[in-house]
């Protein structure tokens, strides 16, 4: 059997086993039975608990109802899986009627894609479900080297903090944010853990984790809407710059905030205003 056929019988196995499919143009890239033994794999317990052992594999997160790794495949492409793997009843009532988690997070990625918001591509996404009932789904995304958490960018911060590069993280942030704002998306879990920047001359900014987000398919992202995804931006800020011992200056933090999102906001009459309450827990933890 040649390289193709094999190819070719490995992705219709796959078409086979599982219940729905999502996949990029990428997926040419990645389309051979090493893959696609992966993605079948992913649902047996002595495969994940394997995954410790082999030295292909980087775990980086395995909850109850998670599992995210990065895999080396042997042509030493990288990409990262992530299983969604809680199979109570309950979860499952939940997602009768409902696309899968993978199957959102796969529809999401492409449009921040298309919105010009920074994120890894989605390469693929299934589901399998039994009598409608889901058992378990997993999404694969590409893996771009050299991001970094902005969790490690605040580090930097403790380590030399300057306005400039601040605001720039700032100004990069919102501006994303908007856009996917401007899209009918909310994002739900806006905190710098879910952002990450690239170590160059314009501190490069994206998103690579929309678990809770929201699409909007009827009706227009609301300012309140904005506002409630923007404070929990704002909280997860704050908690990153106390945590480190750096003075916070709130009006100052909250001028820029309002500033650099209406630069990118089209009606300009943006306005997120809880300065007490930043202040009241700035001085309690402080």
């Amino acid at each position: 059997m040649t390289k193709e056929n094999l190819e070719n019988c490995s992705s219709n196995l796959i078409a086979k086993k599982f219940t729905m499919i999502k996949s990029s143009p990428r997926i040419e890239e990645f389309n051979h039975s090493e893959f696609f033994s992966l993605l079948e794999s992913c649902q047996y317990k002595e495969f994940q608990q394997s995954l410790s052992k082999n030295s292909m594999a980087t775990i980086l997160k395995n909850s109850r109802s998670t599992l995210a790794f990065i895999y080396q495949l042997h042509n030493n492409r990288k990409v990262f899986f992530k299983v969604y793997r809680r199979i109570d009843f309950k979860y499952q009532l939940r997602y009768l009627m409902r696309q899968s988690r993978a199957a959102k997070s796969f529809d999401i990625a492409e449009i921040y894609l298309k919105s010009k918001v920074n994120t890894p591509t989605p390469i693929y996404a299934v589901e399998k479900r039994k009598f409608g009932l889901l058992k378990y789904s997993v999404v694969v995304n590409e893996v771009v080297e050299n991001l970094y958490s902005c969790d490690e960018l605040f580090n930097e911060l403790a380590q030399h903090y300057q306005d400039d590069f601040f605001e720039l993280f700032l100004r990069n942030s919102l501006k994303i944010i908007v856009k996917f704002h401007d899209q009918n998306l909310i994002h739900g879990d806006l905190k710098i853990s879910n952002l990450y920047y690239k170590k160059d001359e314009n501190l490069t900014t994206g998103i690579w984790d929309f678990d809770g987000s929201t699409i909007k398919y009827q009706t227009a992202t609301t300012t309140k809407e904005r506002e409630i995804d923007l404070c929990r931006f704002v909280a997860s800020v704050c908690d990153g710059l106390i945590k480190r011992n750096l003075k916070l200056d709130v009006k100052y933090f909250y001028n820029k905030i309002n500033f650099f999102y209406n630069e990118f906001y089209v009606e300009k009459n943006f306005n997120i205003n809880n300065q007490e309450q930043t202040l009241k827990k700035y001085r309690k933890t402080s």
